[in-house]
């Protein structure tokens, strides 16, 4: 817009808007000019100065050039042009077309249609985003509560916890947000019936119901603890599905179908955001076991050593007892048998 600006109104005669504060003698002054127009200055009064006519001068005691006597094209002209000092100072009258004078009209209505509503949809975007940003959403919720309640579960921000006590803080943390809330739903099944039983090796797997574990995509160390970052995107994946076992499961299916794109810039979202707290040290140092393969494989291993155990027990009752086997007549007849 300004270098058509000035292609069409640098040697129009400057009026009271069309003045050295606001004119499109060169390109510079177009844009300021233009610059101006966004901010909604006087760009009406402008176009009303270059939509005049040599009649609308003649009326206020002025004159300009007729446009078709303003021709630089051959040297001669140009040259009779500078004698009069109108290179330096142009004061020509509007170009028409076909005695219309129309450009003023079209260069502005389009130029403020075009570029101030769009500048203005920018800012009322730009405000909007900024108050959705301002806005408490439930996910910045439900982190800050994390955050405050993970204090009292470790004091000494080692930024882990033990599976058990993990448990126990996914449990009070979706009890406290539903209270804040006012949310009298009832709690999942998956929650309420994941419960880590003690044993002397610290939480008893083999007990935890697969049918359960199955929603917990916690990620263990060898030693059994749980990251902070792990407990608090297993508490965000229930209350954000509002505990529906339905959603939670419709979640895994997505992930697993997820475009591979896609899943590689999550991938590497995650992996920035997992440097920033710490967490890759901890996983390259201490490792990293999915808890549902964890449960999964101490109950086959639990299951592998009842079976030979259930045999011999088996075996035991069949065998005849003191040694006396029947005989056909169904009187037992008592045979010698060798000594261990």
């Amino acid at each position: 817009y300004g270098i058509l600006g000035v292609s069409l109104f640098s040697t129009v005669k400057h009026s009271e808007w069309l003045n050295h504060h606001g004119n499109f003698m060169d390109f510079g002054w177009a844009f300021i000019t233009l610059f101006r127009a966004v901010t909604g200055e006087a760009w009406n009064s402008i176009m009303h100065d270059l939509m005049k006519n040599e009649g609308d001068y003649f009326r206020e005691g002025s004159w300009c050039t007729p446009d078709d006597l303003f021709d630089t094209s051959t040297e001669e002209s140009f040259n009779t042009l500078r004698s009069k000092c109108l290179i330096d100072t142009p004061n020509s009258c509007m170009q028409t077309m076909w005695g219309w004078n129309v450009f003023p009209a079209i260069y502005w209505v389009t130029y403020i249609l075009f570029i101030q509503l769009m500048v203005m949809n920018l800012v009322i975007a730009v405000i909007l985003e900024g108050y959705e940003d301002g806005k408490p959403t439930q996910e910045s919720e439900v982190i800050d509560l994390c955050v405050q309640l993970w204090e009292n579960h470790d004091p000494d921000h080692k930024m882990t916890l033990p599976l058990s006590k993990a448990m126990q803080f996914i449990h009070e943390v979706i009890e406290e947000y539903k209270k804040r809330c006012g949310d009298e739903k009832k709690m999942p099944a998956a929650i309420e019936g994941l419960t880590c039983h003690k044993s002397p090796s610290g939480c008893d797997l083999d007990r935890i119901p697969m049918q359960y574990a199955k929603y917990f995509q916690l990620q263990t160390s060898e030693d059994g603890r749980v990251h902070w970052l792990y407990v608090c995107k297993q508490v965000l994946r229930f209350t954000c599905t509002e505990y529906d076992d339905s959603l939670l499961k419709e979640i895994e299916d997505c992930e697993n179908n997820m475009d591979k794109r896609m899943l590689s810039k999550l991938g590497k979202l995650e992996s920035k955001r997992s440097k920033m707290l710490g967490f890759q040290e901890f996983a390259k140092e201490h490792g990293q076991v999915d808890l549902r393969a964890q449960v999964a494989a101490t109950k086959l291993q639990r299951y592998f050593r009842q079976k030979p155990r259930e045999g011999n027990s088996s075996a035991a009752m069949s065998a005849p007892v003191g040694g006396l086997a029947p005989s056909a007549s169904g009187h037992s007849d008592v045979r010698a048998t060798p000594s261990s």
